[in-house]
């Protein structure tokens, strides 16, 4: 067994299943702490049985994107936005959030693209997701041997704000190389067919890359892409030297009279490796390997592990809080050695030993609640209540014993009709009003089926619709959009219907496809929420591009889940398309390595 002089230096680094080649010590020099996803809500007893037994980061989910445009460059209303979006959280470059207002959209939603260019993305515990960094102690000696835990007198990590101010002078210079470089790097990803496309552009890309192949310019045109990008990514990088753009780190510092409030600091480079004393830390705990398992991951090894949170209730002093979706981050693990004749408790607070820190993970940002693929990781069933079964307890109960919620009116602001029509009032005295929660959920969601058409068709918004979608017996029997649906694949990605089409043997030339296009578009909307003859009239006047696009978006819901019922004919709730937990593929899984690292024995470091 190696090893290792008592006052050797120690190194903190990843856990030897994220080396390469895992069995290879000189392979875990240089490495970080790493990042560990796990989607169920007990991964902590999951993890203490298989430490390395985590969801693999998916490269596109897990990485925060750019919007940008194929082949145009964002509109100038977009680039003032990032521009105020980046000056407000003060990290240029690293800490801007791209948007694209509606105006962008309607030019030519196609040709959008979520280039994940950016940091890691954390998600939240709501969107199913948890985080732990673990990593490894050992001397620094040729073989690695992992330290002792008994000479560990505490262990910990902190979270520090990276960021990169830019002057605002500078903002659009800089939102300008952006989209360059993000433009090049959509157009890379299109040309080498990666990132993830619905199905109809999916197609209509692979159909652009075969015609490229075809005339012998796919080749030539991956290496225009390459070179584009490769430039864009020089010129970026000139530019930050330049005009001295740096990165600055901060470290939060909480009040000592209230744990809920606090600041970020700047910390000078020369302190990034000593920690300032008062710098806030999360512990980290010791990983012990079961002593009747001798092929667990921990055996023979000191590996530490930490919760990371991703939300925190403390506020600085203006109210922001100290982890948002706009600061990029990242975290520094650190150990304490045990000074000779020292009893403090392990882990006890206040040690004054040696400090070994770790290099930083790799930079996140923290999700959205509303960002959708973090929604989508966490499916809930909102069962609406049954209007027979309310009639049937109304008549059972006398009045106001269902009516659980109260609502305590200081002045009463309700509607005066007379005549049908809506007049002039004023508040009027105090009432106390009892509801019941069926009641309220019934006219919630009333209101949101009423306007959820007029902002789709008042704004234009059709790629919404792709975020919802309904299974209504009389949508599945509507023969408009049974045809329309039959249609919507034969048509090319030009949307054009000069040459007609043949479904089901028969021909339809032009005027015929589009007929039924608008017949079937107007069906399923007004099966789904309903229909006035302003929607119509806006169906009407949609071109032939926007026409088949809306079409095809409305017809892919139907095919999404199937519409089952039971041997009394009543609709069966059918399994949600968002996954309710990741398959065996998705999990990061190594061999043990069959050379166990040995450990050094305990001894005093006097």
């Amino acid at each position: 067994m190696n090893t290792a002089p008592s006052a050797h230096p120690w190194l903190l680094l990843a856990p030897w299943w994220h080396w390469q080649p895992a069995d290879d010590p000189q392979a875990g020099r240089g490495t970080a702490p790493q990042l560990q996803m796990f989607a169920a809500d007990d991964f902590i007893e999951g993890y203490l049985q298989r430490p390395q037994h985590s969801l693999r980061f998916d490269p596109v989910a897990d990485v925060v994107g750019s919007v940008t445009r194929l082949g145009a460059p964002m509109p100038a209303a977009v680039a003032r936005a990032q521009a105020a979006q980046s000056w407000l959280s003060g990290g240029g470059d690293a800490l801007r959030t791209q948007a694209l207002p509606a105006s962008a959209l309607n030019e030519d939603a196609r040709n959008v693209r979520l280039v994940a260019s950016g940091p890691r993305k954390l998600y939240l515990p709501l969107h199913g997701r948890h985080y732990l960094v673990s990593c490894s102690l050992h001397c620094d000696e040729r073989c690695l041997p992992a330290v002792d835990a008994a000479q560990v007198c505490a262990a910990g990590f902190v979270i520090r704000r990276l960021s990169a101010p830019v002057p605002r002078e500078l903002e659009r210079e800089l939102y300008t190389l952006q989209q360059r470089r993000e433009q090049a790097a959509a157009e890379l990803d299109e040309l080498q067919l990666r990132g993830p496309l619905r199905e109809h552009l999916a197609w209509a890309r692979r159909r652009r890359l075969q015609t490229l192949e075809a005339r012998g310019e796919l080749a030539a045109a991956r290496t225009a892409a390459q070179q584009a990008h490769a430039a864009a990514e020089a010129a970026l990088a000139t530019w930050r030297v330049q005009h001295n753009i740096t990165q600055r780190v901060e470290y939060w510092v909480a009040d000592p009279l209230d744990a809920d409030r606090g600041q970020w600091k700047p910390l000078p480079a020369e302190q990034q490796l000593a920690g300032p004393p008062d710098e806030q830390f999360f512990p980290l705990r010791r990983l012990v390997a079961p002593p009747a398992d001798p092929t667990h991951d921990a055996t023979g090894r000191t590996l530490y592990f930490g919760h990371v949170p991703t939300s925190s209730a403390q506020r600085d002093a203006e109210g922001r809080p100290r982890l948002d979706m706009h600061a990029l981050y990242e975290i520094r693990c650190f150990v304490t050695r045990r000074r000779s004749g020292c009893t403090r408790p392990r882990a006890a607070a206040g040690c004054q030993g040696q400090r070994v820190w770790s290099l930083g993970t790799e930079a996140f940002r923290i999700a959205s609640p509303m960002d959708a693929l973090g929604c989508a990781n966490r499916p809930i069933t909102l069962r609406m209540p049954d209007l027979n079964e309310l009639l049937a307890q109304a008549l059972a109960r006398p009045r106001g014993a269902l009516s659980n919620v109260r609502v305590v009116h200081s002045q009463q602001i309700a509607p005066k009709v007379v005549g049908g029509q809506p007049q002039p009032g004023a508040a009027g005295g105090g009432a106390i009003c009892h509801f019941s929660i069926p009641l309220i959920t019934i006219i919630a969601m009333f209101v949101l089926n009423i306007f959820l058409p007029v902002v789709v068709l008042l704004f234009n918004l059709w790629f919404l619709l792709a975020f919802r979608f309904c299974i209504p017996p009389s949508v599945s029997a509507s023969g408009d959009i049974d045809a329309a649906a039959k249609i919507t694949p034969l048509l090319p990605p030009s949307a054009d219907f000069s040459a007609g089409v043949t479904v089901d043997g028969n021909f339809l030339d032009e005027s015929e496809v589009r007929d039924a296009l608008r017949a079937g578009l107007k069906a399923q909307i007004e099966g789904d929420s309903g229909l006035d003859g302003d929607g119509r009239a806006a169906i009407d006047a949609l071109p032939d591009v926007r026409l088949a696009t809306d079409t095809r978006n409305s017809m892919d819901n139907r095919t999404l889940l199937p519409v089952e019922t039971d041997e009394n004919g009543r609709l069966l709730e059918p399994r949600l398309p968002s996954p309710n937990g990741p398959a065996p593929e998705d999990f990061l899984d190594h061999p043990q390595p069959q050379q166990p690292r040995p450990r050094s024995p305990q001894r005093s470091l006097a």
